[in-house]
């Protein structure tokens, strides 16, 4: 399973500004996440992609988290038995570096203030 953890302090001080739910809008970035996870998640049968999914752990905190005992080796890497080369298809970081410059630049918040 593959954890991606997000420091949500800088939103929680604008959030506190604003008449708005902080969970919800942590919830709608988990679920962009997931989202561009699944589309940059490596397909072979597809279990991977359709086993990326959110999680809510508390009030402002979202997991995205894929259910497949084999995410971790193709997110971090690993040895092809046949070839000995080193394979790796990272996809939930870089789902998140992508919604992380996302809202660096401001298109996430114009679309979620609109």
């Amino acid at each position: 399973m593959t954890d991606i953890a997000l420091d949500t302090r800088k939103l929680d001080q604008i959030m506190a500004t604003l008449d708005f739910d902080t969970d919800q809008v942590i919830k709608w970035l988990a679920f962009q996440v997931q989202g561009k996870a699944q589309m940059k998640a490596p397909v072979d049968t597809g279990a991977l992609r359709n086993s990326i999914r959110i999680e809510k752990v508390s009030d402002g905190v979202w997991r995205v988290l894929d259910g497949v005992e084999y995410g971790i080796f193709q997110e971090l890497g690993f040895r092809h038995r046949g070839s000995g080369r080193f394979v790796q298809h990272p996809f939930m970081v870089p789902a998140a570096e992508e919604i992380a410059r996302e809202m660096n630049s401001g298109r996430t918040w114009e679309r979620l203030f609109r």
